[in-house]
């Protein structure tokens, strides 16, 4: 059994969940599964002329309804093509995961304060000042008093 993919070309980080694609680089093919293959990680196999497959990185699959990697192309024969892929999940859900409402973990950029993050670099070091005052202080008439942060 045979069915259609589009092999495309994206630029995209593999951790973009909205992808963009090189539109002059997407081609439909007719494909087939090798045997025992897997829908996380399948092996697609195509057959026919293709002159540039390698400047392919992306495939869409309407038939398992998932966007994958291409992970390895391999030219088994004279116009027969393996192209091993993976599954982005990113993708592939992204109109479940967009609209998921949670609180994040964590974050590349963005920190809550809040929030316990065990790989957050959190530093302290101690700080002194020391000031002179005009006058000497007398144990029975005088009070200091130290305070820590203030209002920013």
């Amino acid at each position: 059994m045979s069915f259609p993919i589009f092999l495309k070309r994206t630029n995209n980080e593999k951790n973009v969940i909205n992808k963009t694609y090189v539109d002059d680089l997407t081609t439909q093919v007719d494909v087939t599964l090798k045997n025992e293959t897997s829908i996380t990680d399948p092996v697609f196999l195509i057959s026919g002329d293709l002159n540039n497959i390698t400047q392919f990185n992306y495939i869409t699959c309407d038939f398992f309804k998932r966007n994958y990697f291409i992970i390895d192309i391999k030219q088994v024969r004279h116009n027969l093509y393996e192209i091993t892929a993976h599954v982005d999940v990113l993708t592939t859900y992204a109109s479940e995961l967009l609209q998921t409402r949670c609180i994040f973990e964590r974050q590349t950029n963005i920190f809550d304060p809040w929030l316990n993050d065990t790989n957050l670099k959190v530093e302290a070091y101690t700080q002194m000042q020391i000031k002179a005052f005009g006058f000497k202080f007398k144990p029975e008439q005088n009070l200091i008093l130290s305070v820590i942060g203030g209002a920013n």
